[in-house]
């Protein structure tokens, strides 16, 4: 985790170790992987969607900084709730206000051109933040639709 000190937000640096014991062409091709992975990550602009604010390589590691949401997963949360002997992770108002808005993440996803298809849409990746609001987290392995018809 790092602090700006200008605006006090927190941001995750997510390190991808570039392996040195590869040929060049499988460097390439996860070098091709990342700044796809950029690219993608740049388009996405969503409140409730982990953003993506600057993307380098430096001395074979690539690296991500992404807003950091606070909060817990949604499978932590639910887990919690279990092993407390609760029946019910949230009452039904609040699960559909959870579906509407996990709709409404999708259908931003899906509405881009080209569509972003997220790929691993968890209760891992989804933080529940100190509003009660879910945030999606990880595009590591996210595509856009035009890459899963080839």
């Amino acid at each position: 985790l790092l602090k700006c000190t200008e605006t006090a937000k927190t941001y995750v640096l997510k390190e991808i170790i570039l392996p040195s014991r590869t040929g060049y062409l499988m460097k390439e091709k996860l070098l091709q992987d990342f700044e796809k992975q950029s690219r993608l990550l740049a388009r996405v602009k969503h409140d409730r969607i982990a953003g993506l604010k600057e993307s380098f390589v430096h001395d074979g590691r690539a690296y991500l900084l992404m807003d950091f949401v606070e909060g817990e997963s949604l499978f932590d949360h639910i887990l919690d709730k279990r092993n407390s002997g609760s029946s019910e992770a949230f009452e039904l108002e609040q699960t559909v206000k959870f579906a509407i808005s996990l709709c409404e993440i999708l259908e931003y996803l899906h509405g881009l051109e080209p569509p972003v298809i997220h790929r691993d849409f968890t209760p891992h990746n989804l933080i529940l933040d100190k509003d009660g609001k879910l945030n999606l987290i990880d595009f590591g392995v996210a595509l856009e639709s035009s890459e899963t018809t080839a």
